[in-house]
């Protein structure tokens, strides 16, 4: 079983990613909202998001970031949860 949405999403930052996010170079900053704006307006274009996708938490790398979000069906908001940087040649690091 799915929820229905429908209409824009916006992208917001979760309280806990906050001060990671603020932290970003500018640029860095402007690609990955650009880059997030993209998946909401992709989202936004589905009937339905499923209750799996719903509970499961996303990456995005860009920009010598790996940015985590999640789909909040109920309220149409991708939530950035976290943001860590790219170590060169690997994962990222955990913070």
């Amino acid at each position: 079983m799915g929820r229905q949405k429908g209409g824009a999403w916006r992208v917001a930052t979760a309280w806990e990613a906050r001060a990671a996010w603020l932290a970003l170079a500018p640029v860095d900053r402007a690609v990955l909202d650009s880059l997030l704006a993209g998946v909401a307006a992709t989202v936004g274009l589905r009937q339905w998001v499923s209750d799996e996708e719903a509970a499961e938490e996303f990456e995005l790398r860009g920009s010598g970031h790996v940015v985590t979000y999640r789909l909040e069906p109920s309220t149409r908001v991708l939530w950035v949860t976290g943001v860590s940087p790219l170590r060169p040649g690997g994962p990222p690091r955990v913070q």
